[in-house]
């Protein structure tokens, strides 16, 4: 039988031994934060930055955001366990004290709040889990800018322009794209290191998510985004900054390296930007504005020609991308998608040139009606509210002979 002072001895024992390992540990930790901080420092502190008291901070803030971003990797999802939320609370007071020390209309700002709080997410097209959260109004019911609460069936109608549902994410979303492209950057390096590389996967990121998150819904949530007058305009806005950035990208040799190195960067920015114009094309119907001459729809014939033909001599910038099957991903949503086939029609029905990018036709083939036909049929199953905004009842009413059962019917 063991004393109790053996017991009490193998405790120590152990105890000793559980030590050794966890100061071995805290000393490993020590040892490679200390690393990590330094390594930042001699990048981010040096004689060609700028805004060096804020910059204390950023180094201390990157050091967090190292850890956050390996947690998130292992996890899966940024917000799957608690032992994040401490990171996370430390992440946001290093952002406010260290944010407080930039001049005002310095674009940085954005930078930090784009790369801690959203590239996070953004990084694997995620969303936070709270992001639906808001309870103010039903899933089914929105409220219009006069302030009256419009139903979805109501909204269908087109008659209300409505207002967005809350939404603190996308909104911070936006505020990083806002900040990036509107204000000055005193720091070239953080310029180009961060907004001139990484803007145009997160405006992509904020045109593919926003229709369901400002709309939180699933179904029709593209039409109901569509009557947004507010988020029109900042689809406008973001526009013209996709626009431009290629001739940002060409003041700096190293981002132009870059690009030339990494051409998903600009196919990012060519989906970005035709999913952002396809967003103003689809609001001009809904608020039966739209116009043939609209330099929108201009922008977006720019846009398509140049993703089909590439810039210049260059190829497309979809074509020279490593991963093919993201790229044929980008292709199918640009041109062959089924909101892309139903500005192309609509494009060549009204204004009587298609847009440019030739659709692959092959899943229209094998029914006893043309291709076309069989491709009309289904815009108009899947689009018979814009079609009666436009006018276009026709379309709505045309018969077929398709071939059935019982035979061939005019239908």
């Amino acid at each position: 039988m063991k004393k109790a002072g053996d017991s009490l001895e193998g405790f120590r024992f152990k105890w000793q031994r559980h030590r050794r390992i966890l100061f071995l540990i805290v000393i490993i930790l020590i040892a490679f934060n200390s690393s990590l901080y330094l390594r930042q420092r001699s990048e981010w502190i040096g004689a060609d930055n700028a805004n060096l008291e804020a910059k204390e901070y950023f180094v201390a803030g990157q050091v967090v955001f190292f850890h956050r971003k390996l947690a998130s990797v292992f996890f899966g999802h940024p917000d799957r366990f608690n032992i994040l939320v401490p990171l996370n609370l430390l992440q946001r007071t290093i952002y406010n004290l260290g944010v407080s020390k930039l001049p005002e209309e310095d674009g940085e700002k954005g930078v930090w709040a784009d790369l801690w709080f959203v590239y996070i997410y953004s990084k694997n097209n995620e969303l936070p889990h709270n992001i639906f959260s808001d309870r103010e109004l039903g899933y089914e019911q929105f409220k219009g800018i006069n302030g009256e609460i419009v139903t979805d069936e109501d909204a269908l109608l087109g008659k209300t322009p409505l207002l967005p549902k809350k939404n603190k994410y996308m909104d911070l979303v936006w505020f990083c794209l806002e900040t990036m492209a509107t204000k000055h950057f005193a720091d070239p390096k953080i310029e180009e290191f961060h907004y001139l590389r990484n803007f145009a996967g997160e405006a992509q990121y904020y045109a593919y998510n926003a229709p369901r998150s400002y709309t939180k819904m699933y179904k029709n949530s593209r039409r109901f985004y569509a009557q947004m007058p507010e988020l029109t305009a900042r689809d406008e806005k973001l526009a013209v900054w996709l626009r431009d950035l290629p001739d940002k990208w060409q003041q700096s040799n190293k981002v132009t390296a870059f690009i030339q190195k990494k051409p998903k960067v600009d196919a990012m920015r060519q989906m970005g930007l035709i999913m952002t114009l396809v967003n103003v094309f689809d609001a001009r119907i809904w608020a039966r504005h739209f116009d043939c001459s609209d330099k929108y729809l201009g922008y977006l014939r720019d846009a398509r020609r140049e993703f089909v033909d590439g810039r210049g001599n260059s190829p497309p910038s979809w074509d020279q991308m490593q991963n093919k099957q993201t790229a044929k991903m980008f292709y199918e949503i640009a041109i062959n998608s089924d909101i892309a086939r139903f500005t192309n029609f609509i494009t060549e029905k009204k204004c009587g040139d298609p847009l440019p990018g030739e659709e692959d036709m092959r899943e229209f083939q094998g029914e006893s009606i043309s291709p076309r036909d069989a491709r009309k049929m289904v815009l108009r199953n899947l689009f018979p509210y814009e079609l009666r905004l436009m006018g276009m009842t026709d379309v709505l009413e045309e018969k077929y002979w398709t071939k059935t059962v019982h035979g061939y019917e005019w239908r």
